[in-house]
């Protein structure tokens, strides 16, 4: 598992660990310095399928489940296998007729992976 994100490593990575989840994280990073803090960002900046900064690139090889919320997740959810997804992802796929699963909190999700593969 893998969580993939626009948010910043300093911020997820305690929650976590914090949380006891181990998972690969993909996150920006900050570099906070005495002059300011400067954002290490993580995705490439030209996405050759979106054009923008995008986290298609870290998607791992195989069948993807990918869950989002937002405009960062876009490209990705488009190239994943299965997608859940709420709020502006939600949006953005419906217009664009993609499929998708609507979800309202992680535990849905849970139950909804749990009955595949119980099936």
């Amino acid at each position: 598992m893998h969580v993939v994100s626009s948010g910043f490593e300093e911020l997820i990575g305690p929650l976590l660990e914090r949380e006891g989840v181990q998972v690969e994280l993909h996150a920006n990073r900050v570099d906070a310095r005495p002059d300011g803090w400067r954002v290490q960002w993580r995705y490439p900046e030209h996405c050759d399928v979106c054009g923008e900064s995008c986290k298609r690139s870290t998607l791992p090889p195989g069948e993807v489940v990918y869950v989002g919320d937002g405009y960062s997740d876009r490209c990705a959810a488009l190239a994943a296998d299965r997608v859940f997804a709420t709020r502006g992802l939600a949006s953005y796929l419906d217009e664009q007729g993609a499929p998708f699963e609507q979800f309202d909190d992680f535990r849905s999700i849970g139950k909804a992976l749990a009955l595949d593969l119980a099936a």
